[in-house]
């Protein structure tokens, strides 16, 4: 993959996991209960990027850019460096399934993490 293809590639996995994973926590009130902090989540997490009634879930993202990386083993080794914040994020689907008290500064970190981490590479290239 060449510089601008990489690129490209990376400010689109920057929109669809950067932004849209913190889309739907960053419209919510302040004062937001738990049933709206977990259905933020789960439309993050699990309708991460959206055409219609079609929605892709952030995992599905993740694993295809990783298929695409795996191509080259210097983008390979990189896109290694981004997993440990974007497992972080995707950890979270867990907590979708029961009833413990979620914490949206703490889900906001690991979410805007992944953000910090991608937008790290895209500062390398």
């Amino acid at each position: 993959m060449d510089a601008d293809a990489l690129m490209d590639r990376l400010l689109e996995l920057e929109h669809d996991l950067g932004k849209y994973l913190l889309l739907p926590l960053s419209m919510l009130e302040p004062e937001a209960d738990q049933a709206a902090l977990r259905e933020a989540l789960s439309q993050a997490l699990l309708c991460t990027r959206k055409s219609g009634s079609h929605a892709v879930p952030a995992r599905q993202l993740w694993r295809d850019f990783e298929a695409e990386m795996a191509a080259s083993d210097t983008t390979a080794a990189r896109a290694r460096e981004l997993r440990p914040a974007v497992e972080r994020a995707l950890g979270w689907e867990a907590a979708l399934g029961d009833q413990r008290a979620l914490c949206r500064e703490d889900i906001e970190a690991d979410l805007g993490a992944v953000r910090a981490a991608i937008r790290s590479w895209l500062k390398e290239l």
